[in-house]
């Protein structure tokens, strides 16, 4: 267990052993760890809950737990991670999750819940747009999608095209914001 907070804006802490034991780790509990760089998550990890890693700047390596099931909002906002690895049990992405400007790409290969494709994720009957990439320039919102989540393309500053399709019947909140758009 690592309480909520527990290493917030620790600015020296630069690397950390998780050991499977740990099954929770609570909100904010690395917040602001600009020297954090990399991060391996103990297996038995179900949930990575609001903030954890938010602002951990030079955070590049994130390995995420074989359990993981649920990325919290902005979990990972502000890092500096350039891919990730979904694995198999993850089934949520909560708003902001995944607002990394540094993202590249994201596998998807071994996952049950989720799709990636053209730097878009999408849920994986393709009828939720999750997110898209922030270096996207041009997006054809697949004919299936019904949900566009808040924040989906927020801080895509390179996009200059997107079609939205008759199918879509709700758009999240901030979902454009700061985008190019």
């Amino acid at each position: 267990y690592i309480g909520e907070s527990a290493f917030r804006a620790c600015e020296n802490l630069k690397n950390i052993n998780l050991p499977d034991t740990i099954t929770y780790i609570g909100r904010e509990a690395f917040r602001k760890d600009s020297s954090l760089d990399n991060v391996k998550l103990p297996n038995n990890l179900k949930s990575l809950y609001n903030l954890t890693f938010d602002g951990c700047n030079s955070l590049k390596s994130l390995e995420l737990s074989k359990s993981l099931e649920e990325l919290g909002m902005n979990s990972l906002r502000g890092t500096a991670i350039t891919t990730l690895k979904f694995p198999q049990s993850l089934k949520t992405v909560e708003e902001g999750a995944l607002r990394i400007s540094t993202l590249q790409e994201i596998d998807t290969s071994e996952n049950n819940y989720f799709e990636f494709k053209n730097g878009v994720l999408y849920t994986k009957d393709l009828k939720t747009l999750v997110m898209a990439l922030s270096n996207v320039t041009s997006i054809n919102i697949e004919n299936s999608v019904e949900t566009i989540n808040g924040y989906a393309f927020y801080s895509c500053n390179k996009l200059s095209t997107i079609n939205i399709t008759e199918n879509i019947q709700s758009i999240g909140s901030l979902s454009f914001s700061n985008s190019a758009l």
